[in-house]
């Protein structure tokens, strides 16, 4: 199952720190949402690591320009909350946000394999499931948690995005460290 950890709110000077704490923990996936103060720096410098044994990408790209800004950037893969048929033809690259089936359609018929699933609801993505192409795969976003994980996982999730329950900006290192190890026990990342 693809995992993503996403980073809101990491200040560009704990970026690396906090990303090579989830790479030793197992995590091979890392976002940085742009719709907080210093994600591009934060981006930048996570970019700028050598050899990183991590995928890198964005969430949170809502415009032309937050795609071009990823794009140059040379990061691996970027994630919006909504359909949007501007940020249309990046199929490698975007992965688009959906929340009904009008929006699924429209992803599948553009010839989207991935599909971010936004907010997240198990009975939303079973109806979602229930009349999707056999090939489109779904990443959990926002309402995924430790206590409801053996539930999408029992539901046929392909992946996830953990947000708040495994980052906060505000958390002190004893509860960063717990949450990171805690996530990465559940997930059988190491």
């Amino acid at each position: 199952m693809r995992c993503i950890a996403i980073l809101r709110g990491l200040p560009p000077d704990r970026a690396v720190p906090v990303v090579d704490q989830l790479t030793q923990a197992g995590f091979t996936e890392i976002e940085v949402p742009l719709n907080r103060t210093d994600a591009r720096q934060t981006l930048e410098r996570l970019a700028a690591v050598p050899r990183r044994a991590y995928r890198l990408g964005a969430g949170t790209v809502r415009t032309s320009s937050d795609l071009q800004f990823c794009q140059a950037l040379g990061l691996d893969f970027c994630l919006s909350p909504h359909w949007d048929p501007a940020l249309n033809g990046h199929h490698q690259f975007w992965i688009p946000g959906v929340l009904t089936p009008s929006e699924l359609f429209s992803a599948e018929r553009a010839g989207y394999e991935w599909v971010k699933l936004f907010p997240a609801e198990i009975e939303r993505y079973r109806a979602l499931k229930a009349v999707c192409h056999s090939h489109t795969r779904f990443i959990a976003v926002g309402g995924v948690s430790l206590a409801n994980l053996d539930n999408w996982i029992a539901a046929g999730i392909d992946g996830v995005g953990i947000g708040s329950a495994l980052f906060n900006p505000d958390d002190n290192e004893a509860t960063w460290r717990g949450k990171t190890q805690s996530w990465s026990s559940a997930l059988g990342l190491i």
